[in-house]
């Protein structure tokens, strides 16, 4: 257990960032405390942020997707994401029910009226275990986009999926 120094709460050593700088090996601010700071200050100098990152990518070409394979090869890498993750929806569940309304809202508009809905659920049901149903042709593709119909579905795993993510996939 840890006092910020900025909230003056006592929370667990997961809370804090780790940090070299510090004897402790732990940030003296919680996550939640450092986030706020960081987010404000960003804003306050947004101008001055955007210049120093573009000088810096000029500096050290790849070394942004260098850093990041190696973080990803983390063994962490997986449950430290789903974390970060959970704990943004938590902070702002209206931002994650605004992003699933505006995909539902193209799914729909992606869907003639023509489609047999029965067909469709049928797709959805019958997806095994550890896969997710994809469109081929994605609903918000850069250059074409799809329908929401049973012949531009398929089964792929969450990661195939996830790789895949906007693009068409030449499998021929």
């Amino acid at each position: 257990m840890k006092v910020c120094n900025k909230c003056k709460e006592n929370k667990p050593l997961d809370q804090f960032w780790n940090s070299k700088a510090v004897n402790s090996g732990k940030c003296a601010r919680c996550i939640d405390c450092m986030s706020e700071y960081a987010k404000t200050y960003k804003k306050k100098n947004r101008k001055k942020m955007n210049e120093y990152l573009k000088k810096w990518h000029k500096e050290n070409p790849g070394k942004h997707r260098e850093y990041y394979l190696n973080y990803r090869k983390n063994d962490n890498f997986k449950e430290l994401h789903k974390k970060r993750n959970d704990r943004y929806r938590k902070r702002k569940p209206h931002i994650n029910r605004a992003k699933w309304t505006r995909y539902y809202t193209k799914k729909i508009k992606a869907c003639p009226s023509w489609v047999n809905q029965e067909q469709l659920k049928i797709i959805y049901e019958n997806c095994p275990e550890g896969y997710e149903v994809d469109h081929i042709i994605p609903l918000q593709g850069e250059s074409v986009s799809g329908l929401h119909v049973p012949w531009n579905l398929q089964y792929l795993t969450r990661s195939e999926n996830a790789s895949k993510s906007n693009k068409v996939e030449n499998y021929g």
